[in-house]
């Protein structure tokens, strides 16, 4: 078994709090300075109303969210929660992460949010954290393994975040020209940030979240980790979250008529008004954290099956594809087009290559491989052969990933005539001939599906090098770290 990075209770719950006060802080400042409104002071919702603020906000919620998610996970497997207070919690993220996604203006051409569907979410968001700050103070849990200083903390923040819903009270939030309701606002989320913080880092255990490889040899099933979830369940989430938003924005588009019915539309259309926009927002960033922790896991395959170089290269242009499809979620095309299509042809072209660029390296690597069995004597022994032949039907297939992903590639190529200089001179007068631009979108539908084609291959082409990556939450006491010539630990 090899550790490829550790992260304990305390660095994630400070990696958690530095996104959130990151998109908090950062919005603030970029509303200082490109917004005309009071610099003393805004409610945080104002300042993700607008742009450049909205887009940090959306990026920064929705990556924050499945980090929170996380630790959430750790707080619940290290003080042994009930399972419906863990509950409570997730529903706090999911509505942040609700908040998140759809800003709170209905006319702004810069938002296209939802102001009724932004302040339930964030009304419900406060509610379930007061809840679930209030049964585990009453309820005592790990009490006595704290410190005299975390349980303070935690009283102290939860009388905060209690005390600071007088701003709900009209004639409070409305006194005089001093900003109650936003400076209480602010104090509502410092205190919930405060006291998450403190009760996961006076978690008893001393527990990790760490990224492990398991060895051939490994028990899967009597790992003896506190949580776990392998690569494949890693890539499975990431393409449901995919599909979901794709299909679930093409539909809603069409039902709601928010794109023009005399043609069919291109995946950015579906992203534009609402309630399109409100799916890519939310499920798309989502999506994409998923699809980054799943890319760390298919590292893990390409360098098994191409090589250290090449396999280092296959991962380094999935990250920054992804990347780019990220951005492409949370900044529509009539939001920011100088953010939008740098990001979608990053995305584009950049899994062109590595559609490309993998059944290269599998190539390559058989061929060496080849090279190196005519090389090495023949083995006679019936009981080696034997066991050789119950691994190959076990293990990953190179082979079939060969034929798959040159299918994949083609077919992703094809689409890219999409981008010549006939066509885009359509693209720009989408009224001349709409039959043309209609064509031009079922491509890019195409190319779409071709990409996703191509990681639904990977639980075909790598089974077992995608369940053998694991992200888990370990108890370092009970299963150290352990320092390996294979792999090298990074501690955080």
């Amino acid at each position: 078994m090899q550790y490829f990075f550790d992260m304990d209770k305390s660095r994630l719950a400070h990696l958690v709090s530095s996104i959130f006060t990151l998109c908090i802080v950062g919005g603030y400042i970029i509303y200082c300075v490109e917004a005309d409104g009071d610099i003393f002071l805004p409610t945080i919702s104002t300042t993700w109303d607008f742009r450049p603020g909205n887009f940090l906000s959306r990026w920064c919620i929705g990556t924050g969210c499945v980090a929170f998610y996380i630790l959430l996970i750790m707080t619940w497997k290290g003080y042994k929660l009930n399972y419906l207070l863990y509950l409570t919690s997730v529903a706090a993220v999911f509505c942040l992460s609700v908040v998140g996604a759809v800003c709170s203006s209905n006319k702004s051409i810069e938002c296209y949010g939802n102001r009724d569907i932004h302040l339930t979410a964030a009304i419900s968001c406060f509610v379930f954290f007061d809840v679930y700050m209030a049964i585990i103070l009453i309820t005592g849990i790990g009490a006595e393994r704290k410190k005299l200083v975390s349980v303070l903390t935690m009283r102290i923040s939860f009388v905060a975040s209690f005390l600071s819903k007088v701003r709900m009270i009209s004639r409070f939030s409305t006194h005089h020209s001093f900003p109650v309701f936003a400076v209480f606002e602010y104090l509502n989320v410092a205190a919930i940030i405060a006291f998450c913080i403190t009760f996961a880092c006076s978690i008893p255990e001393n527990l990790k979240f760490s990224l492990v490889r398991l060895s051939a040899k490994s028990e899967i099933k009597n790992s003896g980790f506190v949580w776990e979830m392998s690569g494949t369940n890693t890539l499975q989430i990431a393409l449901r979250y995919a599909t979901g938003t794709l299909l679930s924005c093409l539909v809603t588009a069409l039902l709601f008529q928010t794109v023009d019915p005399d043609q069919f539309p291109m995946i950015s259309d579906t992203f534009v008004y609402p309630p399109g926009n409100y799916i890519s927002r939310w499920a798309g960033i989502i999506g994409c954290t998923y699809l980054q922790l799943a890319n760390i896991c298919l590292d893990h395959c390409y360098r098994e099956h191409m090589g250290k170089r090449f396999g280092r290269l296959c991962s380094t242009i999935a990250f920054v594809s992804s990347f780019g499809l990220s951005i492409v979620v949370v900044v529509s095309e009539n939001e920011d087009q100088y953010l939008h299509f740098p990001a979608a042809i990053t995305f584009f072209g950049g899994y062109l290559i590595l559609i490309g660029l993998v059944p290269l390296g599998l190539i390559l690597k058989q061929a060496s491989q080849t090279e190196e069995k005519l090389n090495e004597p023949l083995i006679q022994d019936e009981n080696v052969n034997k066991s050789n032949l119950i691994t190959e039907t076990s293990a990953d297939n190179p082979k079939l990933g060969i034929k798959l992903f040159l299918a994949c590639f083609f077919l992703s190529l094809l689409t890219k005539l999409r981008y010549s200089s006939v066509m885009m001179s359509y693209c720009h007068f989408p009224t001349i001939q709409n039959d043309v631009r209609s064509v031009i979108a079922v491509i890019e539908w195409i190319d779409a599906m071709a990409i996703l084609s191509f990681l639904f291959s990977m639980f075909l082409v790598f089974p077992r090098s995608l369940n053998r990556s694991k992200y888990i939450i370990r108890n370092a006491e009970i299963m150290p770290s352990v320092k390996t010539n294979s792999a090298s630990i990074l501690r955080l």
